[in-house]
């Protein structure tokens, strides 16, 4: 590679790394008003887009290092490898506490049974998200299913089902709607590209 083109791909690469720094700094700035309104499923959501945007961070630093030798990167890295940690770290604890709580949750309301039509008291088991990899034969499954469970239930916002959306795609379903912010416009988006 010409020492030029590599000063245009060492630049472009320290842009990239610039912006995918900028969404350590959301993740981080979202941890810190998490306490106020704590929503495990979107910072179990946001938290999963973190480790997908830091895997592209150390491809970009490792190329960044091969291109320019010297230490200078380094220090970036290191830096945004802490805030990283540290964004984990507290990820794991708060979603670690919520599953203690839901597991104390799931106790009492095991015990409590509920009510049905026709008078009798049903417990119901816990019913897990369904999961779409893009196979067209499960489509319908899916969609029934996420349908009635998420898409259907008035008490969640539209940022809220999309998180639920990404969190039950897998594979090249997933890969569809990677790219796309989360929004409430982009939730009816996505399911049509789905």
């Amino acid at each position: 590679m010409a020492t030029d083109e590599a000063q245009e791909r060492l630049k472009f690469l320290i842009r990239k790394r610039s912006g995918i720094k900028s969404h350590i700094t959301i993740f981080e700035k979202y941890l810190r008003s998490y306490e106020q309104q704590p929503d495990p499923v979107m910072l179990r959501n946001r938290f999963q887009r973190l480790k997908e945007i830091y895997s592209a961070f150390e491809d970009i630093q490792a190329e960044i290092e091969v291109l320019q030798e010297e230490g200078e990167h380094e220090t970036e890295h290191f830096e945004a490898e802490e805030r990283y940690i540290e964004a984990s770290v507290q990820t794991e604890k708060w979603l670690t506490e919520t599953n203690l709580s839901d597991q104390r949750v799931a106790v009492v309301n095991c015990n409590t049974p509920t009510p049905s039509t026709s008078g009798l008291q049903v417990n119901l088991p816990k019913a897990d998200l369904p999961n779409f990899s893009g196979k067209f034969e499960d489509w319908l499954s899916f969609k029934d299913k996420f349908s009635s469970m998420i898409d259907h239930q008035d008490g969640f916002s539209k940022v809220q089902k999309f998180h639920y959306l990404r969190s039950a795609l897998s594979g090249e379903a997933a890969m569809v709607i990677a790219a796309m912010e989360t929004t409430e416009n982009n939730y009816s988006n996505a399911w049509q590209l789905l």
